[in-house]
């Protein structure tokens, strides 16, 4: 989403919903929640850093699908969540041991970018 100075939030909405007429899931950043998170790096680092983490994540969600695993899911699984109108969150993180998996769960759900 633009950020709140440029005034184009009431466009990019119509936008929003027009793409989601015609998409199966749509990812949607604020530019204002990422100008806040990355307080401090040039806007282009922030953008850069976003890009990655979207990377990722869709090599992620096609792993799941393509690698075989202890879970077993398919495209049909994968295409049913993303066909929900529901808001999916997806988060993504390496523990450095096996004592801090637990901790990290818990606290990825207090981080900033999930406040809205």
């Amino acid at each position: 989403m633009p950020f709140d100075v440029e005034n184009r939030t009431e466009t990019a909405e119509k936008g929003l919903k027009q793409l989601r007429e015609h998409a199966d899931s749509v990812i949607v950043i604020e530019n204002d929640r990422l100008s806040d998170l990355a307080s401090g790096l040039p806007m282009g680092l922030a953008f850069t850093i976003a890009d990655e983490v979207l990377s990722r994540m869709l090599k992620g969600i096609t792993e799941t699908i393509m690698v075989p695993s202890l879970m077993n899911l398919d495209f049909a699984d994968v295409k049913a969540i993303m066909d929900s109108d529901d808001v999916m969150l997806v988060g993504a993180g390496r523990p450095r041991a096996r004592t801090g998996r637990r901790n990290r769960s818990s606290k990825r759900w207090t981080a900033p970018c999930w406040a809205r």
